[in-house]
Protein backbone atom coordinates (compact mmCIF):
# COMPACT_ATOMS: atom_id res chain seq x y z
CA UNK A 1 0.00 0.00 0.00
CA UNK A 2 3.18 2.27 0.79
CA UNK A 3 4.55 1.33 -2.37
CA UNK A 4 1.20 2.62 -4.02
CA UNK A 5 1.01 6.30 -2.40
CA UNK A 6 5.03 6.38 -3.42
CA UNK A 7 4.55 5.40 -7.22
CA UNK A 8 1.48 7.86 -7.06
CA UNK A 9 3.35 10.72 -5.95
CA UNK A 10 6.21 9.67 -7.95
CA UNK A 11 4.96 9.52 -11.11
CA UNK A 12 2.89 12.98 -10.53
CA UNK A 13 6.37 14.51 -9.62
CA UNK A 14 7.94 13.50 -12.66
CA UNK A 15 4.81 14.54 -14.94
CA UNK A 16 5.32 18.11 -13.45
CA UNK A 17 8.43 18.13 -14.46
CA UNK A 18 8.44 17.22 -17.37
CA UNK A 19 4.91 19.09 -18.40
CA UNK A 20 6.22 22.93 -16.86
CA UNK A 21 10.10 22.86 -16.75
CA UNK A 22 11.05 20.48 -19.08
CA UNK A 23 8.62 22.05 -21.94
CA UNK A 24 10.03 25.14 -23.25
CA UNK A 25 7.86 27.77 -24.51
CA UNK A 26 8.69 27.31 -28.01
CA UNK A 27 6.89 23.69 -28.02
CA UNK A 28 4.18 25.16 -26.62
CA UNK A 29 3.48 27.28 -29.13
CA UNK A 30 4.19 24.77 -31.62
CA UNK A 31 2.43 22.55 -30.71
CA UNK A 32 -0.14 24.77 -30.86
CA UNK A 33 0.17 26.40 -34.11
CA UNK A 34 0.83 23.10 -36.03
CA UNK A 35 -1.37 20.29 -34.10
CA UNK A 36 -0.44 16.68 -34.92
CA UNK A 37 2.25 17.64 -37.77
CA UNK A 38 4.07 19.13 -34.80
CA UNK A 39 7.76 17.49 -33.83
CA UNK A 40 7.61 19.23 -30.52
CA UNK A 41 4.01 17.55 -29.36
CA UNK A 42 5.82 13.85 -29.93
CA UNK A 43 9.39 15.06 -28.53
CA UNK A 44 6.89 16.22 -25.13
CA UNK A 45 5.35 12.87 -25.54
CA UNK A 46 8.82 11.34 -25.61
CA UNK A 47 9.82 13.10 -22.26
CA UNK A 48 6.65 12.07 -20.66
CA UNK A 49 6.96 8.43 -21.40
CA UNK A 50 10.81 8.46 -20.35
CA UNK A 51 10.22 10.30 -16.83
CA UNK A 52 7.35 7.84 -16.46
CA UNK A 53 9.81 4.88 -16.36
CA UNK A 54 12.25 5.73 -13.83
CA UNK A 55 9.20 5.42 -10.97
CA UNK A 56 8.56 2.33 -12.49
CA UNK A 57 11.72 1.14 -12.07
CA UNK A 58 11.56 1.02 -8.17
CA UNK A 59 8.43 -1.38 -8.21
CA UNK A 60 9.84 -3.94 -11.32
CA UNK A 61 12.69 -3.85 -13.84
CA UNK A 62 11.16 -5.89 -16.50
CA UNK A 63 11.78 -4.90 -19.89
CA UNK A 64 8.15 -5.47 -21.37
CA UNK A 65 6.36 -3.44 -18.37
CA UNK A 66 8.57 -0.59 -18.57
CA UNK A 67 8.26 -0.70 -22.73
CA UNK A 68 4.61 -0.93 -22.02
CA UNK A 69 3.92 2.22 -19.85
CA UNK A 70 6.77 4.02 -21.76
CA UNK A 71 4.25 3.90 -24.92
CA UNK A 72 1.27 4.43 -22.67
CA UNK A 73 2.12 7.20 -21.14
CA UNK A 74 3.72 8.70 -24.46
CA UNK A 75 0.38 7.92 -26.69
CA UNK A 76 -1.56 9.21 -23.83
CA UNK A 77 -0.06 12.48 -23.66
CA UNK A 78 0.52 12.44 -27.34
CA UNK A 79 -2.98 12.13 -28.02
CA UNK A 80 -4.62 14.44 -24.67
CA UNK A 81 -2.31 17.51 -26.07
CA UNK A 82 -3.31 17.10 -29.08
CA UNK A 83 -6.77 17.22 -28.33
CA UNK A 84 -6.28 20.47 -26.87
CA UNK A 85 -4.50 22.32 -29.35
CA UNK A 86 -8.02 21.52 -31.22
CA UNK A 87 -9.66 23.87 -28.77
CA UNK A 88 -10.59 27.32 -29.37
CA UNK A 89 -10.01 28.89 -25.58
CA UNK A 90 -7.43 26.28 -24.23
CA UNK A 91 -7.11 28.45 -20.85
CA UNK A 92 -10.43 26.82 -20.17
CA UNK A 93 -9.42 23.16 -20.77
CA UNK A 94 -5.71 23.49 -18.35
CA UNK A 95 -7.43 21.91 -15.47
CA UNK A 96 -9.07 18.78 -17.13
CA UNK A 97 -5.78 17.85 -19.37
CA UNK A 98 -3.80 17.69 -16.35
CA UNK A 99 -6.77 15.90 -14.65
CA UNK A 100 -6.64 12.91 -17.49
CA UNK A 101 -2.86 12.94 -17.23
CA UNK A 102 -2.95 12.24 -13.81
CA UNK A 103 -5.82 9.60 -14.30
CA UNK A 104 -3.34 7.76 -16.51
CA UNK A 105 -0.70 7.86 -14.18
CA UNK A 106 -2.45 6.44 -11.17
CA UNK A 107 -4.49 3.73 -13.18
CA UNK A 108 -1.08 3.04 -14.03
CA UNK A 109 0.62 2.88 -10.49
CA UNK A 110 -2.56 0.90 -9.43
CA UNK A 111 -1.80 -1.90 -11.98
CA UNK A 112 1.92 -1.89 -11.35
CA UNK A 113 1.60 -2.55 -8.23
CA UNK A 114 -1.01 -4.93 -8.02
CA UNK A 115 -3.23 -3.53 -5.61
CA UNK A 116 -6.65 -4.99 -5.04
CA UNK A 117 -10.05 -3.11 -4.76
CA UNK A 118 -9.79 -4.20 -0.53
CA UNK A 119 -6.27 -2.66 0.01
CA UNK A 120 -7.08 0.67 -1.72
CA UNK A 121 -9.54 1.26 1.51
CA UNK A 122 -6.67 0.27 3.76
CA UNK A 123 -4.64 3.33 2.94
CA UNK A 124 -5.64 4.72 6.57
CA UNK A 125 -2.74 2.20 7.78
CA UNK A 126 0.26 3.31 5.49
CA UNK A 127 3.13 4.65 7.19
CA UNK A 128 6.19 5.45 5.16
CA UNK A 129 9.12 8.07 5.40
CA UNK A 130 9.73 8.36 1.73
CA UNK A 131 6.19 8.50 1.15
CA UNK A 132 5.86 11.57 2.91
CA UNK A 133 8.90 13.44 1.89
CA UNK A 134 7.71 12.64 -1.92
CA UNK A 135 4.13 14.19 -1.31
CA UNK A 136 5.72 17.42 0.20
CA UNK A 137 8.34 17.23 -2.70
CA UNK A 138 4.81 16.86 -5.54
CA UNK A 139 3.27 19.93 -3.34
CA UNK A 140 6.16 22.32 -3.51
CA UNK A 141 6.66 21.58 -7.50
CA UNK A 142 2.85 22.22 -7.94
CA UNK A 143 3.06 25.68 -6.03
CA UNK A 144 5.44 27.33 -8.16
CA UNK A 145 4.85 27.45 -11.91
CA UNK A 146 2.05 25.37 -12.42
CA UNK A 147 0.01 27.43 -10.09
CA UNK A 148 1.47 30.27 -11.59
CA UNK A 149 0.16 29.34 -14.62
CA UNK A 150 -3.14 28.41 -13.43
CA UNK A 151 -3.51 31.97 -11.57
CA UNK A 152 -2.64 33.41 -14.84
CA UNK A 153 -4.88 31.96 -16.89
CA UNK A 154 -7.66 33.67 -14.50
CA UNK A 155 -5.96 36.86 -14.61
CA UNK A 156 -6.07 36.68 -18.67
CA UNK A 157 -8.03 39.12 -19.19
CA UNK A 158 -6.73 41.52 -16.77
CA UNK A 159 -3.07 40.62 -17.81
CA UNK A 160 -4.10 41.62 -21.66
CA UNK A 161 -5.25 45.04 -20.84
CA UNK A 162 -1.95 46.28 -18.44
CA UNK A 163 0.20 44.44 -21.72
CA UNK A 164 -1.24 47.19 -23.79
CA UNK A 165 0.10 49.56 -21.40
CA UNK A 166 3.55 48.64 -20.96
CA UNK A 167 5.57 51.00 -22.91
CA UNK A 168 4.16 53.53 -20.75
CA UNK A 169 6.74 53.97 -18.55
CA UNK A 170 4.81 56.81 -16.39
CA UNK A 171 2.50 54.81 -14.73
CA UNK A 172 4.77 51.93 -13.14
CA UNK A 173 2.63 49.21 -15.19
CA UNK A 174 5.67 47.51 -16.61
CA UNK A 175 7.45 46.79 -13.55
CA UNK A 176 4.12 45.91 -11.70
CA UNK A 177 4.00 42.75 -13.85
CA UNK A 178 7.47 42.17 -14.17
CA UNK A 179 7.70 41.55 -10.60
CA UNK A 180 4.24 39.80 -10.22
CA UNK A 181 5.97 36.22 -10.71
CA UNK A 182 8.92 36.09 -8.71
CA UNK A 183 7.14 37.37 -5.74
CA UNK A 184 4.18 35.01 -6.09
CA UNK A 185 6.72 32.22 -6.21
CA UNK A 186 8.35 33.58 -2.73
CA UNK A 187 5.10 34.41 -1.41
CA UNK A 188 3.71 30.88 -2.11
CA UNK A 189 6.75 28.88 -1.03
CA UNK A 190 6.70 30.65 2.13
CA UNK A 191 2.99 30.24 2.92
CA UNK A 192 3.01 26.72 1.56
CA UNK A 193 6.06 25.81 4.20
CA UNK A 194 4.86 27.80 7.29
CA UNK A 195 1.28 26.15 6.73
CA UNK A 196 2.95 22.77 6.49
CA UNK A 197 4.26 23.66 9.93
CA UNK A 198 1.04 24.81 11.18
CA UNK A 199 2.26 28.24 11.58
CA UNK A 200 -0.85 30.02 10.56
CA UNK A 201 0.63 33.39 12.01
CA UNK A 202 3.52 33.11 10.52
CA UNK A 203 1.70 33.71 6.99
CA UNK A 204 -0.57 36.49 8.45
CA UNK A 205 3.17 37.79 8.50
CA UNK A 206 3.60 37.25 5.27
CA UNK A 207 0.71 38.77 4.06
CA UNK A 208 1.03 42.08 5.96
CA UNK A 209 4.95 42.51 4.74
CA UNK A 210 3.51 42.21 0.84
CA UNK A 211 0.92 44.66 1.93
CA UNK A 212 2.98 46.82 2.50
CA UNK A 213 6.12 46.96 -0.13
CA UNK A 214 3.72 44.88 -3.17
CA UNK A 215 0.80 47.49 -2.72
CA UNK A 216 2.64 50.56 -2.37
CA UNK A 217 3.77 50.22 -6.17
CA UNK A 218 -0.13 50.70 -6.72
CA UNK A 219 -0.07 54.05 -6.24
CA UNK A 220 2.08 55.09 -9.50
CA UNK A 221 -0.39 53.08 -11.50
CA UNK A 222 -3.45 55.00 -12.81
CA UNK A 223 -4.93 51.96 -13.85
CA UNK A 224 -8.24 50.34 -11.89
CA UNK A 225 -7.10 46.85 -14.16
CA UNK A 226 -3.69 47.20 -12.30
CA UNK A 227 -5.39 47.13 -8.54
CA UNK A 228 -7.69 44.22 -9.76
CA UNK A 229 -5.18 42.20 -11.05
CA UNK A 230 -2.85 42.49 -7.88
CA UNK A 231 -5.43 42.06 -5.49
CA UNK A 232 -7.46 39.23 -7.48
CA UNK A 233 -3.68 37.69 -7.65
CA UNK A 234 -3.09 37.66 -4.41
CA UNK A 235 -5.80 36.43 -2.94
CA UNK A 236 -5.74 33.73 -5.52
CA UNK A 237 -1.87 32.94 -4.66
CA UNK A 238 -2.74 32.75 -1.25
CA UNK A 239 -5.38 30.92 -1.33
CA UNK A 240 -4.33 27.99 -4.09
CA UNK A 241 -1.46 27.80 -1.12
CA UNK A 242 -3.34 27.17 1.76
CA UNK A 243 -5.91 25.01 0.38
CA UNK A 244 -2.37 22.69 -0.95
CA UNK A 245 -1.14 22.94 2.67
CA UNK A 246 -3.93 22.00 4.25
CA UNK A 247 -4.45 19.22 1.95
CA UNK A 248 -0.88 17.97 2.07
CA UNK A 249 -1.17 17.93 6.02
CA UNK A 250 -3.98 15.75 5.64
CA UNK A 251 -2.17 13.39 3.19
CA UNK A 252 0.89 13.22 6.02
CA UNK A 253 -1.08 12.21 8.62
CA UNK A 254 -2.88 10.14 6.17
CA UNK A 255 0.31 8.09 5.72
CA UNK A 256 2.56 8.50 8.85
Amino acid sequence: MTELIFLIFALLTVHIIGDFWLQPNKWVECKNQHKHRSPALFFHALVQGSLAVLPILFVTSDFKSLLSIFLIVGVSHWLIDLWKTHQNIRSRFFVLDQLLHSLVLVLIAIHATGITAKELFALLTINNNSTQIITVIFAYLLITKPSSIAIGLVLSKYSKRLKQAENDTDNGVKDLLEGGQLIGYLERLLILTFTLQGSFAAVGFVLASKSVFRFGELRNVNDRAATEYVLIGSMLSVTLTVLLGIITTSALKLVG
